[in-house]
């Protein structure tokens, strides 16, 4: 990323609340006019990065700079940055029209020009008919369109958002990522929006940052972050938990490597490989439940892996996710691409695709090359 191309810039940032040192040394840009996902758990410092940029918080050293300037004696009022907060707040005693005409009416914007900016604002959001009305009265994804429009009528150099859509359910927080990629996409703002949930973060985001304990573990696309992931800590977080990982060891049969576990052996394709591997130390193996399938749907390339009893089914609109227990106790998990409902109980063979599987050393660093996504 160059460094013109950057509306907002953390320099070796370390911030501190209390005795908890939240940053030690933050660096971090976000590229001017795109839509940047920040994804962390909770207590990884997403809420107090955004606060730092806003100026509600004031770091211990290090810079926050915003289109070329570094803000950091600057107060939030002279920043230009607006922000969506976890915890909506509208005034109550306003319209919806009034709410999100504030942000203008304190700039001492004319009249005509409020109506303009908020009837085309509102226009984009789907919310023109609740123009009228009072808060009270809005739906939860009215009510979170409503936040939306006011942060982002507002001419600011960035726009913040801070887990906007937590509180909201499935089906109305995925039709308000979908609005806010497209709205983002057509009016060239820059947006950071930050989120604990893998699955939000990969639907929005071009760039994504993974920020675990106050760092940045990885940067990359969706596509990047769930295939390619740079340790098992980020895999196991990007997948959700619904990853299969295994713990076991590795033996060697004349040239070969394979990993074997209490549930089964399996041989890990040469070409894969960084290097050699120990034989000594522990080893994780990770396969997506995409590729392991129930031997019905099995694929070209795909080899026997072990048996398990169906135990619970999952249907996902047009997939289904099965969990199968295995001998030894162990879950895994296969996601196959249609909607399939094995009996519970039912025991079946299941198979892998070998070239898809990640393994870990001890260090919980990959040690196999990335094939498809480079």
């Amino acid at each position: 990323m160059k460094e013109g191309s950057l509306a907002v810039k953390l320099e070796n940032l370390k911030v501190v609340l209390g005795n908890k040192v939240v940053f030690k040394n933050l660096n971090l840009g976000f590229e001017r006019g795109k839509l940047t996902v920040v994804l962390g758990p909770p207590g990884a410092g997403k809420t107090t990065m955004l606060k730092t940029i806003a100026g509600f918080i004031e770091p211990s050293e290090g810079k926050v700079i915003i289109e070329g300037k570094v803000v950091n004696d600057l107060p939030p009022s002279q920043r230009n940055v607006s922000m969506v907060f976890q915890t909506l707040a509208l005034y109550p005693n306003m319209s919806v029209f009034e709410n999100i005409a504030a942000p203008l009416t304190a700039q001492g914007l004319s009249k005509e020009e409020i109506e303009d900016k908020v009837y085309g604002i509102a226009k984009l959001l789907g919310i023109t008919h609740t123009l009228d009305r009072k808060p009270e009265t809005l739906s939860g994804g009215e009510y979170q369109r409503v936040a939306i429009a006011r942060c982002l009528i507002k001419e600011a150099h960035v726009y913040l958002m801070d887990e906007p859509f937590i509180n909201l359910d499935l089906k109305i927080r995925s039709n308000l990522r979908d609005e806010l990629k497209k709205l983002a996409e057509t009016l060239s703002k820059t947006l950071i929006f930050v989120t604990p949930d893998p699955i939000e973060a990969l639907a929005l985001g071009e760039t994504i940052h993974v920020l675990i304990g106050g760092e940045v573990v990885q940067t990359g696309k969706g596509i990047e972050l769930y295939k390619m992931p740079i340790s098992l800590d980020v895999a196991d977080y990007v997948g959700g938990g619904l990853f299969n990982i295994f713990k076991g060891e590795i033996i060697r049969k004349d040239s070969e490597y394979f990993f074997k576990n209490e549930d089964f052996i399996i041989k890990i394709p040469k070409e894969l490989l960084l290097n050699d591997l120990s034989l000594n130390d522990e080893y994780f193996l990770l396969i997506m439940p995409e590729n392991i399938k129930p031997r019905s749907f099995i694929e070209e390339n795909y080899q026997h892996l072990t048996k398990g009893k169906a135990y619970s089914i999952e249907v996902l609109g047009g997939d289904t996710l099965i969990y199968y227990e295995l001998e030894s106790g162990n879950i895994l998990k296969s996601l196959v691409n249609t909607i399939y409902r094995p009996s519970v109980g039912l025991e079946e063979e299941l198979y892998f695709e070998p070239s898809e599987v990640i393994l870990f050393n001890k260090d919980k660093v990959p040690v196999v090359k990335w094939n498809k996504y480079t």
